[in-house]
């Protein structure tokens, strides 16, 4: 009579199934966590162009004006929102790390001590500016961010019209 010793361990296989069965819930969190973080970037920008779109009616109303000789050609809007007291609370509603500041300079270059700081670029949560758009003369500016694809025009924009 053969006596059958019994060994302990797993066999190959059986290491090989856990190894497959865990790459396959590891690749199930990333599908997950990036569609969360891509949901949670789109809900960011949309609160970033509402504050905006916030501070442009507070403007308006504050200036008793249109918007003829609001500028959107280039980022000097940011600055005209600063002119309303109450645009200057909405637009600080917006995360500073989504703004890039200037500071006013000397002939030298240096910051001018005791002189406030000015936004002249508001970012999306993708890291691109966010754009104002005149609709016409006198017309409520579109303000509009690329989106998750980083480029403007195409189907994934976000834009105040939408919100």
């Amino acid at each position: 009579m053969k006596l059958r010793r019994r060994q302990s361990g797993f066999t190959f296989v059986e290491i090989l199934v856990v190894v497959v069965i865990i790459m396959i819930l590891v690749t199930g969190i990333i599908v997950v966590a990036s569609s969360v973080r891509k949901k949670a970037q789109i809900k960011a920008t949309k609160g970033i162009i509402q504050n905006l779109t916030s501070a442009l009616q507070e403007y308006k109303n504050y200036h008793e004006a249109d918007f003829a000789d609001f500028d959107t050609n280039n980022n000097t809007w940011i600055e005209t929102l600063y002119t309303g007291p109450k645009c200057k609370k909405i637009l600080d509603n917006i995360p500073n790390d989504l703004k890039a500041d200037e500071f006013e300079k000397d002939g030298n270059n240096n910051p001018v001590p005791g002189r406030n700081e000015i936004v002249d670029t508001i970012y999306d949560s993708w890291g691109n500016a966010i754009r104002v758009v005149s609709n016409g003369v006198g017309n409520f500016p579109t303000i509009r961010s690329a989106g998750p694809d980083k480029l403007f025009g195409n189907a994934d924009d976000i834009t105040s019209d939408k919100l």
